[in-house]
């Protein structure tokens, strides 16, 4: 009937969001796990930049 159809359609619709909500969680962590590393690959350097001279 039109109604199973509607109800089909929202699901899918939902489905669709749910997911492109799932992807962009996903895309956000990834990116703050990238920064973390940068992050701390640039603090490694400066230490080292500090502790060379003294050695």
């Amino acid at each position: 009937s039109d109604e199973d159809k509607l109800e089909n359609d929202y699901e899918d619709e939902f489905l669709d969001e749910a997911n492109s909500l799932k992807e962009t969680s996903d895309d956000i962590i990834a990116r703050l796990k990238i920064r973390s590393m940068k992050q701390t690959e640039r603090h490694n350097d400066r230490m080292a930049e500090l502790n060379l001279p003294g050695k």
